[in-house]
């Protein structure tokens, strides 16, 4: 699948993605599922592992009881000078088998709706509102 751009809608100020790098990082020492470093300040990485990840994508990742990896980079989510979007499509691993272009499709949109589902539940966590309009400009 190649790579493509989900624009949040948000404005967000450097503190506020501040917070959510410190939230995906809590949350990647419990369940390994974003990864952040303060040196990269713009960029979390989100990972998809088995046991969230859509029903056609699930051979892209093992459970713990399969060889394989456990979780795999699925999008990125950039800073973007106050104007977060995601990266989506950056799985990288053996070459996909061919799909129809209706799977293809049903593929796009479960990420789709699966990275905006891990960006409004980082957004929960971190404590931000994530409705248009209610993040404070500051």
């Amino acid at each position: 699948m190649e790579a493509l751009d989900l624009d949040f809608g948000i404005p967000m100020t450097a503190a506020q993605w501040a917070e959510l790098g410190r939230t995906a990082n809590a949350l990647a020492a419990r369940d390994g599922s974003y990864a952040w470093d303060e040196e990269d300040f713009d960029e979390i990485r989100v990972l998809m592992r088995d046991v969230d990840a859509p029903d056609l994508w699930r051979n892209y990742v093992s459970s713990p009881s399969v060889y394989g990896a456990r979780a795999r980079e699925a999008a990125q989510f950039h800073f973007n000078g106050g104007r977060p979007y995601a990266r989506m499509g950056v799985i990288e691993g053996p070459d996909e088998p061919v799909f129809t272009d209706d799977e293809e499709e049903t593929m796009r949109r479960e990420l789709e709706r699966w990275v905006r589902d891990k960006w409004h539940a980082l957004l929960r966590d971190s404590g931000l509102h994530y409705e248009r309009g209610h993040i404070p400009q500051g």
